[in-house]
Formats: structure tokens, sequence, C-alpha cells
């Protein structure tokens, strides 16, 4: 057996392995919203993993079989081409770090195949560029989800409020202000920030070093103009940054915006909606800022 045939069963094999460890409820390689969606998925009854495992125990016995080795170039070229189909899907939704695993192994296999027969590179050499496409747009999707995440300054980061604010936004303030009138809610809403200029990130980093100094804090203090001079560490400023990408990820350009999966009673009117809503100062008698662009009318 040659050295690429090898490389192709050995990966088809971990490739059905995988599949049929995930298929049985294994979650392996699951760090991203995807993986939890895409597992329920099923076509004619059967699950996708099913249908992975299928396709890498064909590919592993046309590997082995010297009779239908003629064949395996047009089973990794089809395959594969099914697989930029979904990971397209993926970019347009949810991105799957364990699908992007399954993924990253046909294309080891379709890399050893190219090594082979000359005759198999005319038409599998296309598909495999068109997914490689895909896969890197579904890599960075996924890189995204799993490394800007939303970093939460005060109260709960598991909460189911989430409240998207600028420190020197002053409908963020009012915001905050309405809806801390009740302490209680500290553990029902995380307060995200994001820094539009150097006095929003000067405010955040004054506020976090007060939450060093002491453990009750307000989270109304960090709308007060900073006198000090703290700056952001860089970890910090990642972290608020991670935040930033979060809001335009969601096509939000404007804070305050509350995420909510029911509607907040107390918020200002204008917030409230139904559920699974985006709340965002929308109304014309209610201003917002751009955490995107310094704006004059946002300072106080």
């Amino acid at each position: 057996m040659k050295g690429w045939n090898k490389v192709a069963c050995i990966t088809s094999l971990i490739g059905a392995a995988f599949c049929i460890l995930n298929g049985s409820g294994a979650h392996i390689l699951c760090f991203t919203q995807g993986c939890d969606l895409y597992k329920e998925y099923s076509l004619f009854g059967i699950s996708f993993y099913s249908y992975g495992a299928a396709g890498f125990l064909t590919l592993l016995f046309l590997s082995l079989d010297k009779k239908f080795s003629k064949f395996l170039g047009a089973s990794v070229a089809t395959i594969l081409l099914l697989d930029a189909f979904f990971l397209a899907y993926q970019y347009l939704f949810w991105p799957c770090t364990s699908c992007l695993f399954v993924a990253l192994l046909l294309g080891i296999i379709a890399l050893a195949t190219l090594k082979g027969d000359p005759f198999k590179r005319k038409f599998l050499k296309p598909v495999f560029a068109l997914w490689l496409i895909f896969f890197s747009f579904g890599s960075l999707a996924a890189a995204k989800e799993m490394f800007f995440k939303p970093w939460t300054i005060f109260g709960n980061e598991n909460a189911p409020v989430k409240v998207y604010f600028s420190p020197t936004c002053a409908s963020c303030e009012d915001v905050v202000l309405d809806l801390m009138t009740d302490p209680t809610r500290k553990e029902e809403i995380a307060f995200i920030p994001v820094a539009k200029s150097e006095e929003d990130e000067k405010r955040i980093a004054r506020f976090l070093e007060q939450q060093c100094l002491q453990k009750d804090t307000d989270i109304c203090d960090i709308f007060v103009e900073a006198e000090t001079f703290e700056t952001l560490s860089l970890p910090d400023k990642f972290k608020v940054w991670s935040n930033k990408i979060q809001l335009a990820q969601k096509g939000v350009t404007t804070v305050p915006t509350i995420i909510s999966p029911y509607p907040i009673k107390s918020a200002p009117s204008s917030f409230q909606s139904g559920i699974n809503s985006y709340f965002s100062p929308a109304e014309p008698n209610f201003d917002g800022c751009s955490p995107f662009a310094n704006q004059d009318s946002c300072e106080e």
C-alpha cells in the first residue's frame, strides 16, 4: 500500500470512529452552539453523524480494495462537495467545531488522494478549492464564537438579560439607573461594557480598580467622569473589544442595547417588546450612542 493510501485509510478510520462516538452522544470537540443544534439534525430520520460514519467507511473500503480504488477520487470529490455546502450553511447560521473536525479529516483524505492518480486531480482539484474556501470561512466563524465571547463587568455573566452600554453614553446611564432601581436584579442582569473612546476605557479601568479595592461596587459609578489616569491592560482591552465584536455580530450599531428572553416591564417604554427580542434605542425620543465611532453628543 502506498503512503498516500495509508494516510487515507487511517484518516477514514479516525473519521468513522469520531462520527460513531459523537452520534452516540459523546460530544467530542463540541465548543460552539452549532454543535448542540446540529446533533439533532437528520435526513430521512437518519442522523448526519450516521451519514458521516457511512461516508468515512466507504472511503476506507475504497482505499483498502485495489479493485475499487479507481472510484476513490470520484467518491472523495462527491463527499467533499456535499461537505462544502454544509460548511457554507454553517457560515451563514452557526459554526460547529466537531463538524469542522470532520471536514478537516475529509480535507486530509482529499490531499492524500490528490497525491495519487493524476487523473483524479483534474476533477478533484476544483472541488477541493471550493471546499477550502468554505472551510476557511467556517473556521473563522467558529474561532470568533470561541475566542470573542461577551465579557461581563458587573452582575451575573450567566444572567438571561444582557445589557450592552458605553460609560460615556447618557442614554445608557438612564437605562442602567432604571434597571438597577431594584438591587436584587444584580443576578438577573449582565452588564457588558463597550468602549468608543479613551474616556470610556478610563472609566472601565477605574471601575475595575474599584472592584479590586472593595467588594460592594455600584455599576452606576462607571458613568462618573474619570479624574485619574488608569488605563486598561491588554487583556482587558481584548475583553472590551470582544464585546464590540459581539454587537457587530448581532447587527447592532448603537448602545444601550438589551438582549432579553422576556419583556422587562420596568425598562423604558421604547425597550418593551416581545420574547427573544433585541432591544435598542430606536425610538426618536430615546437617543443612543454608536460604540463604533466617537460621538461628541454622547459625552457628558
